[in-house]
């Protein structure tokens, strides 16, 4: 399944940069060997303190789903990699998504 411009815009801004890089690996492996529910996958992320509320943790972990499964996930860590705000909050964020691309593309 591809996924349009505008899908990938809505999820990879319902995810938000940051969240896609720090969750990517936890979430690409789930979707491709789901040995427990989603509903723990949601829980497991919703530990990681992204959210204050569970729902934004459902939010964030379905738009991530649906770049992994729209063969989206490479262009996804792209755009958080090469983002000056996101870089900028966080030095290491290029070098995490470098690993990241190199391991899973």
């Amino acid at each position: 399944m591809t996924i349009s411009s505008y899908e990938f815009t809505t999820y990879y801004t319902s995810a938000g940069g940051w969240f896609i890089i720090t969750a990517f690996e936890q979430v690409y492996d789930w979707t491709k060997n789901p040995t427990f529910s989603k509903n723990t996958l949601i829980d497991n992320i919703f530990d990681l303190g992204f959210d204050s509320k569970r729902s934004g943790s459902v939010a964030r972990v379905n738009a991530l789903i649906k770049l992994i499964e729209g063969d989206a996930g490479k262009e996804a860590l792209e755009k958080s990699r090469d983002s000056s705000r996101i870089n900028s909050a966080h030095p290491n964020a290029s070098s995490l998504a470098d690993g990241l691309i190199n391991k899973y593309y």
